[in-house]
């Protein structure tokens, strides 16, 4: 598997599935590998500890103490722009802020689990917390006194999000706890203005996309409004300021795109995975009209974290 995030998301889940339903048993319960015709089998704490060595001891990091990129993280157009990041250069020199954000949070709510749900696993929480640390240390060296995170390096020296703000990693940066809220606040006055101002639906991708082949600037992963980003950003807004994180949240519902957007059907009932932004004349449409879940399940989940 090359991505670099795949076992991030499965912890993400676990730690969701525990703090919801506190249902301890599915860490002791024996489930197949695939292929199920292999026979072999392991527990949901066999397969944390397994996700959690992969992201310490092969994925690993990079020269600043990041999470390396591998073939991509949430944004696959790293890979299809060779002119960008070469491929053979991203598994040895590339470093994702946005991995490496995600990691400190999740790696953070996986670990109390295993403390509330698991208590003699007390070495795979202890490891776990001590990487964290690591990608955390390091997250903050690199942030220095900047308003907001980079957002990856391709190779020492050379970085994406120095001066144009992304959005991939600020919502986990908010999500943070131990990053104070003073320090919270400033990146989201400089998300609202950089990149939510303009936009009917929330914050846009990237704050000056240039043209990409085949994705025009605010389209997609060049600049195009994401459920799946601004859903953390809302979570991670609610942890100072709950007001501000339900306006954001009605401004992502349906109901609030058929009142900006009544001449369009699609996004009034469901929606894409992403939807052009403010930089383009089709703001509001999609350049691939794929229904996702996205559309419906980020919004819910903002909705029930949002009630406690």
């Amino acid at each position: 598997m090359l991505t670099s995030d795949q076992q991030l998301w499965f912890l993400m889940l676990m730690a969701e599935y525990l703090r919801v339903t506190k249902d301890a048993a599915i860490l002791s319960e024996e489930i197949g590998y695939y292929p199920l015709e292999r026979s072999a089998k392991g527990t949901g704490l066999d397969r944390i500890r397994e996700a959690f060595l992969f992201i310490r001891d092969r994925i690993g990091v990079g020269a600043h103490g990041l999470m390396r990129l591998w073939n991509s993280d949430w944004n696959d157009m790293f890979y299809f722009w060779p002119t960008a990041m070469p491929y053979n250069q991203m598994f040895v020199t590339a470093e994702s802020h946005m991995n490496s954000a995600m990691a400190v949070v999740i790696l953070g709510d996986i670990a109390a689990m295993l403390d509330a749900y698991a208590p003699s696993s007390g070495d795979l929480a202890a490891a776990i917390r001590e990487h964290r640390a690591r990608i955390f240390r390091a997250f903050l060296q690199d942030l220095g006194a900047r308003p907001f995170s980079r957002r990856l390096w391709i190779r020492p020296g050379e970085a994406y999000g120095e001066t144009d703000l992304w959005l991939e990693p600020q919502g986990f940066l908010l999500l943070m706890s131990d990053v104070p809220r003073d320090r919270k606040q400033k990146l989201f006055d400089e998300l609202g203005r950089r990149l939510m101002a303009g936009e009917a639906l929330g914050a846009r991708q990237i704050e000056k996309p240039v043209a990409k082949p085949g994705t025009p600037g605010g389209s997609r992963e060049n600049g195009g409004f994401w459920y799946a980003l601004n859903g953390p950003l809302i979570l991670g807004v609610a942890t100072f300021d709950r007001d501000a994180a339900m306006a954001l949240l009605r401004r992502m519902t349906f109901a609030s795109f058929a009142r900006r957007f009544p001449q369009y059907w699609t996004g009034q009932w469901s929606a894409s995975d992403s939807l052009d932004s403010s930089l383009l004349p089709t703001a509001g449409l999609s350049g691939n009209p794929v229904y996702c879940a996205h559309a419906h399940a980020w919004p819910l989940y903002c909705y029930l974290r949002l009630q406690g």
